[in-house]
């Protein structure tokens, strides 16, 4: 058994990881240039994932607060980074 905390940022962690890897794959799909047809899909899919992030931020916040010392905090997620380097192929 773990503490609160932990499981809280265990939890946090796996929402954002799903979160990443869904956003992930839909690049690889769908390869938004502007102009397919799948640009719809693909800013439908970075709409889902901006939304997800704000709710993981929110979550971070609360974490912070709780986490016993400072060494643990989470830094804030930046959607919109996180979309360029998936766009970029930064991350895989």
């Amino acid at each position: 058994f773990a503490p609160a905390w932990i499981e809280e940022r265990k939890d946090i962690e796996s929402q954002f990881e799903l979160a990443r890897t869904t956003l992930v794959r839909a690049w690889r799909l769908y390869r938004a240039d502007g102009t397919s047809p799948n640009a719809a899909a693909w800013e439908r899919n970075v709409a889902e994932f901006r939304s997800k992030v704000g709710e993981l931020r929110q979550r971070v916040h609360v974490y912070n607060l709780k986490a016993p010392a400072t060494i643990f905090h989470k830094r804030q997620l930046d959607a919109e980074a996180l979309i360029e380097d998936i766009k970029t192929g930064s991350t895989s």
